[in-house]
């Protein structure tokens, strides 16, 4: 009677097959995850951008504060930089003139800035 099952050498060659598949997926799903946070926190910078933009044509004025744009943009105070860990909100830097700045939280990362409404990241 033939006996059924796997042989001592079958699993280990299965565990090492894993353990390569592993190794190439990870490094690769690792980068798509730092672009993706890269893209996302651009996404919310132009948002921003693009409401300061409509407060300026309804209030003749540009604003620094996050809940202010609120009145633009529902979800403005509550939109953060995906790597930034709790860092805060994105910096804005308004004035009364047609000057704003719009700036990622987080420092390490180079995310760009928006200045004016000009991009400035590639």
């Amino acid at each position: 009677m033939l006996k059924r099952g796997f042989t001592p050498i079958e699993p280990v060659v299965a565990v090492e097959v894993l353990a390569l598949l592993a190794l190439i997926a990870v490094p690769r799903i690792a980068g798509q995850t730092e672009e993706a946070a890269t893209f996302s926190c651009q996404r919310n910078m132009i948002a921003l951008a693009t409401a300061e933009s409509m407060y300026f044509a309804e209030y003749d004025c540009y604003k620094a504060h996050m809940p202010d744009l609120a009145v633009m943009l529902d979800n403005a105070p509550d939109l953060r930089c995906p790597e930034d860990a709790g860092v805060g909100q994105y910096n804005l830097a308004g004035t009364a003139s047609d000057v704003y700045e719009i700036r990622c939280p987080w420092d390490a990362t180079e995310h760009g800035s928006i200045d004016d409404g000009v991009v400035g990241w590639d």
